[in-house]
Formats: C-alpha cells, sequence, structure tokens
C-alpha cells in the first residue's frame, strides 16, 4: 500500500468491513504511519454531505422530490473537499462504506437510473485518483 493517501474498504453489510479498517489501523500504527480512520458511523465524517438529523432530513427530502441531481452535486462537491484536504496532509485515511454504501446504496430507492448512479461512482473515482486509492471489496 505505498504511495497511497486512501485506504476505502466497501462490501457488503456485516461482511467484516469495520473489522478490517480497524485491522489496517493497527497496523499502520505498529509501522508509525500517520493515519485516520473514519468510521462510517462517525460524527464529523468528512466525506458525508450532513453532520446532523436535521440536515439529514434535508437531504432525504431532496431526495423524496426527485432532486437527487442537486444531492449529488452536493456529494461530489464533499469529496472534492475531503480529497483536497486528504492532499494536504502528510497521513492515510481509511473509509469504510463510504463509495458503494454511504450515498450510493441510498440513490436506488429514489429511483435514481442505474446510469446516473453509475456516473456517480465514477465521478468520485476521478475526484479520488489524485490519491492513489486502494479499494478493499468485500462480497
Amino acid at each position: 500500500m505505498k504511495n497511497t493517501k486512501l485506504i476505502m474498504i466497501e462490501g457488503i453489510p456485516g461482511s467484516g468491513k469495520s473489522t478490517t479498517a480497524q485491522l489496517i489501523s493497527h497496523e499502520l500504527l505498529r509501522q508509525g504511519l500517520r493515519h485516520k480512520w473514519w468510521y462510517e458511523e462517525e460524527k464529523g465524517h468528512p466525506v458525508y454531505i450532513y453532520d446532523n438529523y436535521d440536515v439529514m432530513q434535508t437531504i432525504i427530502n431532496e431526495l423524496s422530490d426527485g432532486n437527487y441531481q442537486q444531492v449529488i452535486h452536493k456529494a461530489l462537491k464533499q469529496w472534492q473537499q475531503f480529497v483536497e484536504a486528504v492532499q494536504s496532509s502528510d497521513g492515510i485515511i481509511i473509509v469504510d462504506s463510504c463509495l458503494f454504501g454511504y450515498l450510493t446504496w441510498t440513490l436506488f430507492p429514489f429511483g435514481v437510473s442505474r446510469q446516473e448512479i453509475e456516473a456517480y461512482v465514477k465521478d468520485i473515482e476521478q475526484i479520488i485518483m489524485p490519491l492513489n486509492p486502494y479499494i478493499i471489496y468485500f462480497y
């Protein structure tokens, strides 16, 4: 995992994402490497576009009203800000359930087309590329 600034752990619920993220965090600590593990339910998560219940409810309302493009735009802007912050830091960031979990799976029940969801994920891929990300996927 040399030269990466971002390790993403993805997969189905209960597959061991958080356990693996914790294991990687312990290993990086053992090696003396600066890092931060952002647990998927951690308050203040740098990728999320909401930081409290009221804002989360606003996002849900926007999705319910069919304004998913506005939500996607906010999410992509947040990803860009996250990448800029990570680039200016000297540590490695570990996140779990942020690429395929977090917002991506939420778009399906709100009628967002598969093509638009794929485009959203590809946009994230382009945004995070400067971090030389490693993605671990459990299926």
